[in-house]
């Protein structure tokens, strides 16, 4: 079994699919605050992040906003999301990398901090095969607003070893895609990775992590 994880925001699609998600989200559900709401969610995580906030902090506040909200229904308006949004907008190299790597007998294990239940309409158009997300406890088909995996830093490393673990599967053999820096842990852990569209930052560590540009 040969594997390839990839991240998804900015790497797979050109937008932040959690944050794309939940502003269609508040549209469908509180046509009257929507935009107020979000505004001051992107306030509240800004503020956090200038407080020194970590990605997993900000992960972790982003699902405390799901806390009550039903699953089946989230899961119907992340495929109308989907259907509907202008931001999804895939970037076509990757694409065409994964469509090469299936051709090849790779498994696509998408590695994201947006839960499964917001990006499987983009997995099941792109042929994923498995999810290592973020994923909120639910209880009586409701969300609670906790995690109990999260996907995001160190957190996508680990998940992508325990895979690895479980499925007998060399990390060596295996191939990782991501963008930005917090995908590093992830990239280090198998064999050969490959960084889409580096910015300034990432660019700078290339050589040290021993990355290739795609």
């Amino acid at each position: 079994m040969k594997c390839a994880f990839f991240d998804m925001d900015e790497t797979i699609v050109q937008c932040k699919s959690m944050f794309s998600f939940y502003k269609f989200f508040l549209t469908q559900t509180d046509s009257e605050n929507h935009s107020q709401r979000f505004e001051n969610l992107m306030t509240d995580i800004r503020n956090k992040v200038k407080d020194g906030a970590s990605r997993e902090i900000i992960n972790s506040f982003y699902y405390e906003q799901m806390r009550g909200i039903s699953r089946n229904k989230l899961r119907d308006l992340s495929q109308k999301w989907f259907n509907q949004s202008n931001d999804i907008i895939f970037i076509d190299k990757v694409v065409s990398e994964i469509e090469r790597l299936k051709l090849n007998g790779f498994n696509i294990v998408l590695v994201s901090g947006a839960m499964e239940d917001i990006i499987y309409p983009i997995g099941n158009v792109i042929g994923a095969d498995f999810y290592l997300c973020s994923e909120p406890l639910v209880s009586d088909g409701r969300y609670t607003g906790e995690l109990i995996q999260q996907s995001i830093g160190d957190g996508k490393r680990a998940l992508v070893i325990r895979f690895c673990q479980t499925h007998h599967i060399d990390t060596n053999d295996c191939i990782a895609y991501g963008d930005h820096i917090s995908d590093i842990p992830m990239l280090t852990a198998v064999g050969k990775a490959f960084v889409v569209n580096p910015d300034h930052e990432m660019r700078k560590v290339l050589n040290e992590f021993k990355l290739n540009e795609i």
